[in-house]
């Protein structure tokens, strides 16, 4: 059953366009029958798939064995995780857009979040926001005068999510 919560963030709606907004743990079937099967396409798990989505790779660090439980799902710059079918992560990337439209999402974003810290290393600003059941992951990195966004939401009880396998 499709949990709608509209209590969550507008965050989602931001990102993902005019969807539905997701509870954490909702089954992937419930999200595949609200998307075309154009809109939703399965990713291929793989050492280079693991290393570059960061909530994925820490996973895989700590409980090696749950990957075999992973899908992964793109939707447009979308890429839902879900474990044993269940939705754990929801990562949005964006290259190279302007740094006024990147400037309004990242304000968009933070202004569903009421608390946060920031980090500056290496030409990347990461803001993690969190709300009552979201962390989220915020890096930006300019470069040349644009900017490229990756925004990563999980639920904040990801671990006793694992736990739970």
């Amino acid at each position: 059953m499709l949990k709608i919560i509209f209590s969550l963030p507008l965050l989602f709606v931001f990102l993902l366009g005019a969807e539905p907004e997701y509870s954490w743990e909702s089954q992937l079937s419930d999200i595949r029958q609200n998307s075309s099967a154009d809109d939703f396409s399965q990713v291929e798990i793989n050492q280079n798939v693991i290393s570059s989505n960061k909530i994925l790779a820490h996973i895989n660090s700590i409980h090696p064995d749950v990957i075999s439980y992973v899908s992964i799902y793109n939707k447009g710059a979308s890429e839902y995780v879900f474990i044993k079918d269940k939705l754990i992560c929801i990562c949005s990337t964006e290259y190279q857009i302007s740094a006024e439209l990147a400037d309004k999402k990242i304000n968009e974003i933070r202004k569903n979040y009421k608390n946060e810290s920031l980090i500056n290393e290496n030409d990347i600003t990461t803001y993690n926001l969190y709300d009552d059941k979201t962390i989220v992951n915020l890096s930006v990195r300019e470069r040349g005068g644009k900017k490229d966004i990756r925004v990563y939401y999980y639920p904040k009880n990801l671990f006793s999510i694992l736990v739970k396998l």
